[in-house]
């Protein structure tokens, strides 16, 4: 691949099985947002995706935008990779089929980033529900600029959006691209990039309205993620990383069955009701680790809080 310096963004994006209506509405919004410079590296990881003709016709009239389907799934990091490979922007940001860009994210993001001479910048989002209607607002909680701060959180949960990235290209070179981690490969690939001595900051302003989808990696196998996500928080307080083979994938065991039970008692209890279900969860192993992830979420955003009010 020639680095072509005429591009100036490259949005990596990839579909799985995401609703054609909500593919739609993030490639217009991609499509007003960018400049005419820029480029659009879509990535359709199920080659039985009912909506690629559809597609193929959406993106068919702006040539900024690039369609690739894999011969078989090869799951989320693979599929980011080989976008990259094919990307010739000097920078590179990620985006969800399903999310929908607030317009200025690009122009506001980079600026942030030269004016701060960082080398990652993320931004605040606004979640929103399936049919698109704002349901929260995460903005205000946190602001960074400078490894010292977002440390201090990180030590406990990512809280970088990945729909909101906009990288160095050098970046993602550096880290070799995204490494195998299931549902936590944006935790690794935001440690890898601080153990490497990048600079990373987050824009305060919501530049993104996030889809929240049950569906999400972070429902289904949220049990896995904490795993993975502990790991990955040993290397950052050891400053060394752990080899790929060594994480989890969709484990299936009580510790999962206990968790789950644990997070979904949870979600739907009254305020005494959570308090009951978390006192109960204590003498199982996977409630335990369900209350420690609880933990963890509050100590970083407390954190948070603190580095914006200083």
């Amino acid at each position: 691949m020639n680095l072509n310096e005429s591009v100036k963004i490259s949005v990596l994006m990839t579909i799985f099985e995401e609703p054609i209506e909500w593919v739609k509405l993030s490639i217009e919004s991609l499509a007003e947002d960018l400049d005419l410079g820029d480029e659009v590296i879509v990535i359709v990881d199920n080659p039985m995706y009912s909506f690629i003709n559809q597609l193929e016709y959406i993106v068919s009239k702006d040539e900024r935008f690039s369609v690739y389907i894999n011969e078989k799934n090869i799951g989320l990091s693979k599929s980011l990779n080989r976008a990259f490979q094919v990307a010739k922007g000097l920078f590179i940001a990620r985006m969800d089929a399903d999310d929908v860009v607030i317009k200025g994210r690009f122009s506001k993001s980079l600026s942030y980033l030269q004016k701060n001479s960082l080398d990652f910048v993320s931004t605040g989002i606004i979640e929103i529900d399936k049919n698109g209607e704002p349901i929260n607002q995460i903005s205000s909680n946190f602001s960074y600029v400078g490894n010292n701060n977002l440390i201090k959180s990180l030590k406990y949960q990512n809280m970088l959006w990945h729909p909101t990235w906009l990288i160095r290209r050098e970046v993602f070179e550096k880290n070799d691209g995204y490494r195998d981690i299931f549902g936590a490969e944006d935790y690794d690939f935001i440690v890898r990039a601080l153990l490497s001595g990048f600079s990373i900051g987050v824009l305060q302003k919501p530049l993104l309205y996030k889809r929240i989808s049950s569906k999400a990696i972070s429902g289904k196998y949220a049990y896995v993620q904490f795993l993975n996500a502990e790991l990955i928080r040993k290397q950052l307080s050891t400053q060394k990383l752990i080899p790929a083979e060594d994480f989890y994938y969709k484990t299936y065991d009580l510790g999962r069955l206990q968790y789950d039970i644990a997070k979904d008692r949870f979600e739907i209890g009254s305020r005494i009701m959570k308090i009951a279900y978390l006192l109960r969860s204590v003498f199982f192993y996977g409630g335990r680790k369900f209350i420690r992830n609880i933990y963890l979420n509050k100590r970083a955003w407390s954190i948070g809080k603190k580095e914006l009010k200083s």
